[in-house]
């Protein structure tokens, strides 16, 4: 299961309403560092690599600008997430089954959910070794950095090279309580489906969807409506109780 938070606002409902995830493009992430194809300009020798073989050094920047993400979390009892994206228990959490697919059949694109890694800094391109250690588990389709490296000047959307994919999937140490998966759509699965330059709205898989836990601040307004709402969607309502303050549990109690 993978789990969504969400702050009390009518976006939000106007979201679980009708139910659709919303994708946004990176420089509208929290985040100011996530995806940031940038960085291959801070290793002299990754850019005299990429130049020696006319590869656009900013290639990264220009592709990452045309994805789009989806986050979720792996608990729905992750108390630094109600806080900060449930406005202190005040919304409300959505829980999908992971072992199904998330998106509507309709949508021609990456269904697949990706873990995100946690980074205290970045990997030195500048360093074969380091390159071939840190990438390790993107570097699945040849032994040869080069290869691997150099993706740019062939992007297939259906294989992607090694950083690139990389820098998708990583952020600083200080975001792991997040613990985050994310859905990554590119150029194909934007289509059609833009609101604005911002991002997207892509229906999920309503049988994928499997429950709602409020958060026991939430408002009575906010309540009765997200009761409705996952009446309509035929799925579970949960609310959270605060547990043994002995090790910080919380607990979520049946009420619909």
């Amino acid at each position: 299961m993978v789990y969504k938070y969400f702050s009390p606002n009518e976006y939000n409902l106007v979201a679980l309403q009708n139910g659709y995830f919303w994708f946004s493009k990176r420089k509208y992430l929290n985040d100011p560092f996530d995806m940031a194809g940038s960085v291959v300009n801070e290793f002299p020798n990754f850019v005299k690599y990429l130049k020696e073989r006319r590869l656009d050094v900013d290639g990264y920047d220009v592709l990452l600008d045309k994805y789009a993400v989806c986050c979720f979390s792996e608990r729905w009892n992750n108390n630094q997430m109600w806080g900060t994206y449930a406005d202190s228990y005040k919304g409300w959490c959505l829980e999908f089954d992971d072992s199904l697919e998330l998106l509507d059949q309709g949508y021609c694109i990456d269904k697949n959910l990706y873990p995100v890694q946690y980074l205290l800094k970045f990997p030195d391109l500048d360093n074969t070794e380091t390159v071939l250690r840190d990438f390790k588990a993107e570097l699945d389709m040849a032994d040869d950095v080069e290869i691997a490296l150099s993706g740019l000047k062939s992007f297939d959307d259906k294989k992607l090279d090694a950083l690139f994919r990389y820098l998708l999937l990583v952020k600083q140490i200080k975001w792991a309580y997040e613990e985050e998966k994310r859905i990554i759509i590119g150029k194909q699965g934007l289509l059609g489906c833009c609101v604005n330059d911002k991002g997207c709205r892509i229906q999920w898989n309503k049988k994928s969807f499997k429950s709602v836990t409020i958060g026991h601040n939430i408002d009575e307004k906010y309540e009765e409506l997200v009761k409705e709402m996952a009446r309509q969607h035929g799925v579970t309502v949960y609310k959270t109780k605060v547990g043994r303050v002995i090790d910080f549990s919380l607990k979520r109690e049946l009420i619909s």
